[in-house]
């Protein structure tokens, strides 16, 4: 039986104009649920409420957090939790499958526990989203 308490979970965050889908995987890769939520200030605290329903949350990865993720990105890290940008699955990976929001959400929780997913998100104030000042 798995210790709830010591479990380590890494979330993964498909992003789009209208809804995100939320995923949540533990350390060895096993999906454990996702969720679709609007992407809205409600929906943004819906996704932090599901991903911290685990008490080990260790990491999320996001999908274009300087567009459709930017307010889900600055939600999550406003709450405290680590964010990775996430690089979205290849085309010839997406011609195969299709697109399946709960399988790329799936897929960015997968590329933060391997490492593949890495980077700081895009914060959304440098000079090319700014502009000159």
């Amino acid at each position: 039986m798995v210790n709830q308490d010591h479990l380590e979970v890494y979330g993964g965050i498909d992003t789009h104009a209208d809804t995100h889908h939320v995923a949540a995987i533990d350390a060895t890769g096993r999906r454990l649920a996702d969720v679709q939520v609007p992407a809205t200030a409600a929906g943004y605290q819906a996704a932090l409420r599901f991903l911290r329903s685990w008490p080990g949350l260790v990491k999320v990865g996001i999908e274009c957090t300087g567009s459709y993720g930017a307010g889900v990105s600055r939600a999550m890290q406003v709450a405290g939790i680590a964010v990775s940008e996430v690089n979205r699955p290849n085309r010839f990976d997406r011609r195969i499958r299709g697109k399946i929001d709960p399988f790329d959400a799936y897929s960015a929780a997968e590329a933060v526990l391997s490492g593949r997913a890495s980077a700081a998100p895009k914060g959304g104030d440098g000079l090319v989203v700014a502009g000159p000042r």
